[in-house]
């Protein structure tokens, strides 16, 4: 079993996070070994990602179930190996931290069997502070570019 609890401060409101939040485009491709993802109904997906160590790499399907979405406070997910023996949830929690910020916070639970316990890179390694950082940064910039076309839309009308 492997459990990860991260916090990233980003200087957006709780608000502006849901914006990216609430469409699976915006982020999934952020996450550590995406390759893609299928949309099969609005509680239930299935994401690619490629796991490994070194050369040695296999792609990983999961079915995804979004189990709770409580805007703008928690978006929590159940998830299944398809083609590997896991299963698993996390969640993602925004919280306030005065009027332009906010500290979200991701967990996950993933409990592996089989022979993917040897390659568990992308799915229960804890990302290092780079990984953590980059992730960060990349939220950051996706925010500022829908916030950038949000006003550029507003102007136009």
């Amino acid at each position: 079993m492997s459990e990860l609890t991260y916090r990233i401060e980003l200087p957006f409101s709780v608000s502006q996070i849901w914006e990216m939040l609430n469409t699976v485009e915006k982020w999934v491709p952020l996450l550590d070994g995406y390759v893609s993802h299928e949309i099969l109904n609005e509680t239930e997906a299935i994401w690619t990602f490629k796991s490994g160590i070194g050369v040695m790499k296999k792609k990983i399907s999961v079915k995804v179930n979004i189990v709770e979405w409580n805007e703008p406070t928690k978006l929590t997910l159940h998830v299944t190996g398809i083609n590997e023996k896991f299963s698993g949830y996390g969640y993602i929690e925004t919280k306030p931290d005065g009027e332009i910020k906010s500290v979200v916070t991701i967990f996950h639970n993933i409990t592996v069997k089989g022979t993917l316990k040897l390659m568990t890179g992308t799915l229960t390694k804890a990302p290092n502070h780079k990984k953590r950082r980059k992730i960060a940064e990349d939220v950051t910039k996706k925010l500022i570019k829908v916030e950038k076309l949000i006003k550029e839309s507003e102007v136009s009308l």
